[in-house]
């Protein structure tokens, strides 16, 4: 019987757990300047590449949308490029370059999740 419990709280606890969340991870350069954060929904997302003459660089994003558990919905192409306006946003960017999202993938620690990669810039 205890065990049963167990189970079912643990089922319900992860169950709770949001298909929005999972890790960022950010890069930035010693050097690069701090700036104000921008408006999430002003933040433009594009596949072309980084042009150094138009752009600054505010630095390399890859961000994760999970399912967590068969219970959670999957991750979709929009919920990945939520996450990577609001890093950038934060960061000040008022775009994101070189952006690449992953299809969903397995693994041994989630029922999936979707990668997306870009960099963060803002027109010089």
């Amino acid at each position: 019987m205890k065990t049963s419990a167990f189970a079912l709280v643990a089922i319900t606890a992860l169950s709770a757990c949001s298909a929005l969340q999972g890790p960022a991870f950010l890069s930035r350069s010693a050097n690069t300047p701090n700036f104000a954060p921008t408006d999430v929904d002003s933040i433009v997302l594009t596949p072309g590449a980084f042009d150094p003459r138009r752009y600054e660089s505010l630095g390399d994003l890859t961000v994760a949308a999970t399912k967590p558990t068969v219970f959670s919905p999957e991750p979709t192409v929009a919920d990945v490029e939520q996450r990577l306006r609001e890093e950038a946003a934060a960061r000040g960017a008022t775009r994101v370059v070189e952006v690449q999202i992953t299809d969903m993938q397995r693994s041994p620690v989630s029922d999936g999740s979707r990668i997306g990669r870009g960099i963060a810039v803002r027109r010089k």
